[in-house]
């Protein structure tokens, strides 16, 4: 009867602890659109943020690295990669650009050439220079319509 009683016991507890443990691993799963617009948001604080951190006007920096033949994204990957080197940040034109959740680089633009690239307005509404979103799972930047992933809202192109 003792031994009947353990093995119940033990049983118990291991069905108590697989529920757990799987409603555990649930709770914490992140989306590859969740991570993404996490990214976006990254960025999106860094560009709020910048005349704080480097003493700069963001835009001025961006433009003149972009005038010293950095793209954006790679402007934007020494930044979120190299903090600590602002405002000078020296721009390796090997670096890898930030990417989505799905491997692939965010979409970069600014935001005064958004309404002739027909971006959507969700986008445009951000008031920031520069605009960032994802082409989402199918890969076709739809200039944050369709699947892509903006960093407010989900994606699907909400709010255009």
């Amino acid at each position: 009867m003792g031994r009947l009683v353990v093995i119940v016991a033990a049983g118990t507890l291991l069905i108590i602890f697989v529920y757990f443990g799987m409603r555990q691993s649930q709770r914490h799963k992140f989306s590859k659109e969740d991570v993404t617009r996490q990214t976006i948001r990254h960025c999106e604080w860094i560009e709020r943020k910048f005349s704080d951190m480097a003493g700069t006007d963001f835009a001025s920096y961006a433009r003149s690295n972009q005038a010293a033949g950095r793209t954006l994204p790679q402007i934007f990957h020494a930044i979120v990669a190299y903090p600590q080197n602002l405002p000078t940040n020296r721009i390796d034109a090997g670096e890898v650009p930030l990417s989505d959740a799905w491997g692939r680089p965010l979409n970069f633009l600014w935001s005064d050439h958004a309404r002739d690239a027909h971006v959507c307005d969700s986008l445009i509404r951000k008031n920031l220079p520069i605009l960032i979103w994802s082409s989402g799972a199918n890969g076709s930047n739809e200039l944050g319509q369709g699947d892509d992933v903006i960093a407010d809202g989900s994606n699907g192109g909400v709010g255009r």
